[in-house]
């Protein structure tokens, strides 16, 4: 090979080798940029299946207090009689459904005090079939900003009805937007997804985050409508779909 074809040869050579790199870096530029929400949606499907319970009736429940913060709420706020009643029936639901499946159990549940307790009850009744429960930081109540502590009934109808314009994206009570909840729900799933393959993931959280978490499953859903759907009450367990 003379001279010039081998200069030829080398010269395509280093085009293609700076194409391919060039769209390896585009790919991973993409990666970082995407939000856990559209990469999560963009999956074909899920390898694992996964349930949805929210927590019992907690004494915020009752005294109609909103607990959002993360260091107060670990430590106050737990179940009621009632609400651990309503664990068990919600564990009890789940276990019918995975009396079919040949599925370990992975629990994974908010640190929150009153999620904690519900974890646990759902452990007893699931019994031998759950392999494992962890806590996950991601699972913690939304932020509800100046309505901590204050009305539920009250506050929370302000946050949904500003979520219904804009996510809470721009609001002036200082509280988590819905696209930031639905960011870390999606990547709860996603860490799963990439952990664990035919295992049975239940999720243990909070009334908005798993119902964020419902609709950021749903791939032409706005998260910001997630009030549109049903309504899950304390205790109520829930199969959860990539659709």
């Amino acid at each position: 090979m003379d001279s010039t074809r081998r200069l030829s040869v080398v010269a395509a050579f280093l085009v293609l080798a700076g194409v391919a790199i060039y769209r390896t870096t585009q790919v991973r530029k993409q990666q970082k940029t995407s939000s856990a929400r559209s990469v999560l949606r963009s999956l074909p499907s899920l390898q694992n299946v996964y349930f949805a319970i929210r927590h019992g009736e907690s004494e915020a429940n009752v005294t109609c207090v909103v607990s959002s913060d993360k260091v107060l709420a670990t430590k106050q706020h737990g179940l009621t009689s009632k609400g651990k009643e309503d664990a068990r029936r919600g564990a009890e639901d789940i276990a019918k459904h995975l009396e079919d499946m040949a599925r370990e159990v992975v629990l994974i549940h908010s640190p929150f005090l009153r999620t904690t307790q519900t974890a646990q009850v759902v452990r007893d009744v699931l019994g031998s079939k759950c392999s494992e429960m962890r806590q996950e930081v991601l699972l913690c109540e939304r932020s509800f900003g100046v309505f901590e502590g204050k009305n539920s009934h009250e506050s929370y109808n302000q946050v949904w009805a500003q979520d219904e314009i804009n996510g809470c994206k721009e609001n002036s009570f200082e509280c988590e937007s819905v696209y930031a909840v639905s960011d870390r729900a999606a990547e709860v799933i996603l860490r799963c997804e990439r952990e664990f393959k035919d295992k049975a993931i239940v999720i243990v959280s909070h009334g908005d985050i798993l119902q964020i978490m419902r609709s950021t499953l749903i791939r032409d859903m706005d998260p910001k409508h997630h009030r549109r759907g049903e309504h899950l009450n304390p205790g109520q367990a829930i199969r959860l779909h990539l659709s």
